[in-house]
């Protein structure tokens, strides 16, 4: 396994990380292009199946993200001790998490109004805690919350999946996803239970990182197989409209199949070829947290200014065309955004935007 690029980064994991980030936001942006797009009679059947392969492609990116942190903890966070893991979770993720709520509450509250910002009778800082919580500010937001209780969980975890019963605690924890589904947006037991196994399964997987590389390279046709076979099931759930059986979301534990057979896949591919990776990859990995915590409202800004030009509604290629466009301007965007704070806020950048 190649060690690294000098700046003790480990190539092809950076690079994941911003195959991760640019997954979310096509998610994202595909989805409010459809919304825009959308007229009263709702989806045309070409944005049907538009919807359907992001929804099916992208959707549940977030496992990337949880996984890579989970490795990222094993391979190389894990050998700087505890004190130096908890600090730069609460510089990188936690601090810029609270400066880009409280920013975008305050846009809410102060740009759109009091109605806009939800009960008229809460105050401000009730709003603001309320968004902490329940991670509101913006809607991916959720993810902070539930990525947080899983890094103060982080000794826990580890002890599970990489001590003595580490056999039995990985089995228990890789199993979760598939009973204890994502509950959407919300931040329940049900989507902390649910990252908790993605998370668990990154950092067995980092425990002793070059030798299940291999194993999983070795393996390389059967997870191509469970990767088109969870996909294809999961266009069938959509196109018949089947999601739920009991409190089990099939879907999503047919996302957390895919979207592990995607990493092994991908990861096998990006260590192969680390050092032909494009390095748009390389910025899209330095600014992922800067790049989450404000795409959404970039994207919102941004297509605004578009439907002037494309007023709707559009044809299905237009749709897809325009999305795709648009999935570059606001990660281009987002970088030279956070450029711009860093070159302003120097250090102290990480704390505001979280790069």
């Amino acid at each position: 396994m190649s060690g690294g690029d000098g700046t003790g980064r480990i190539q092809h994991l950076h690079a994941f990380r911003g195959f991760a980030i640019a997954n979310i936001v096509l998610l994202h942006v595909f989805s409010l292009v459809l919304d825009f797009n959308m007229t009263h009679a709702g989806l045309s059947p070409a944005e049907k199946w538009i919807y359907i392969f992001n929804e099916v492609m992208f959707h549940d990116s977030t496992i990337y993200f949880a996984l890579i942190s989970g490795l990222l903890f094993s391979v190389v966070l894990r050998r700087r001790g505890w004190n130096r893991f908890f600090r730069s979770k609460l510089t990188n993720v936690i601090a810029p998490f609270a400066v880009m709520s409280l920013l975008f509450t305050l846009v809410d509250r102060f740009y759109y109004g009091a109605s806009a910002a939800g009960d008229p009778r809460m105050g401000l800082l009730g709003k603001y805690l309320l968004n902490l919580w329940h991670g509101t500010a913006q809607l991916s937001y959720w993810y902070i919350p539930v990525i947080v209780v899983l890094f103060a969980a982080t000794p826990l975890l580890n002890s599970l999946v990489t001590g003595r019963h580490a056999g039995m605690g990985i089995i228990v924890m890789a199993s979760l996803p598939l009973f204890l589904s994502r509950t959407g947006r919300e931040v329940s037991l049900g989507t902390v239970g649910y990252f908790a196994g993605v998370y668990s399964v990154g950092i067995f997987l980092g425990e002793g990182y070059a030798g299940n590389l291999a194993f999983l390279r070795r393996w390389r046709g059967t997870l191509g197989a469970i990767a088109a076979a969870s996909t294809v099931a999961l266009v069938l759930l959509y196109t018949r409209d089947i999601d739920m059986i009991g409190r089990v979301s099939i879907r999503e534990s047919l996302f957390y199949v895919q979207k592990l057979a995607f990493c092994g896949l991908i990861l096998c591919y990006m260590q192969r070829w680390e050092k032909h990776l494009p390095g748009a990859l390389d910025q899209l990995a330095v600014y992922s947290f800067a790049i989450y915590f404000m795409h959404q409202f970039v994207t919102r800004f941004i297509i605004h200014f578009s439907k002037t030009m494309f007023p709707p509604p559009l044809g299905g290629w237009m749709v897809v065309a325009l999305s795709i466009v648009l999935c570059g301007l606001v990660l281009a965007s987002s970088c030279v955004i956070s450029r711009a704070v860093q070159g302003l806020c120097g250090r102290h950048s990480k704390w505001l935007i979280g790069a």
